[in-house]
């Protein structure tokens, strides 16, 4: 289930309520979670439903929900940011990148790349 909501300047952004999404209750156990999950899963996998779109997309929706309720982690972020949790998640997921060892390299390089070269500060001018 997707609800849409408005974010900061009127933008459209989507919740997802991942309990509804697995019919489980806000205070599941993490058996129930796994149960519910497995047999949404099941019933909803491309393998059995071939050539089927929206089964697909469920499957992916089911998976997702699952991916953050299962995670003790994640689950305490959602419980408490509510809509505001997919925004949380990427500002998470670019942070990571950032630390990554590709990154890192990355800017090594450029670091080492540009050493002794004085920033240049460029005026746009505009003709009217």
């Amino acid at each position: 289930m997707t609800c849409v909501r408005r974010g900061d300047n009127n933008t459209v952004m989507d919740y997802k309520d991942y309990y509804k999404i697995l019919g489980v209750d806000r205070k599941a156990t993490d058996d129930d979670i796994r149960k519910a999950y497995r047999k949404l899963a099941k019933q909803h996998h491309p393998d059995y439903n071939p050539n089927n779109k929206q089964a697909e997309d469920r499957f992916k929706e089911i998976n997702e929900a699952y991916e953050v309720l299962s995670d003790a982690k994640k689950r305490s972020h959602y419980d408490r940011l509510g809509s505001d949790y997919s925004q949380w998640q990427r500002r998470e997921d670019y942070q990571a990148m950032l630390r990554s060892p590709e990154m890192r390299e990355r800017n090594r390089v450029i670091n080492t790349l540009c050493k002794g070269f004085e920033p240049v500060m460029y005026e746009v001018i505009a003709a009217f």
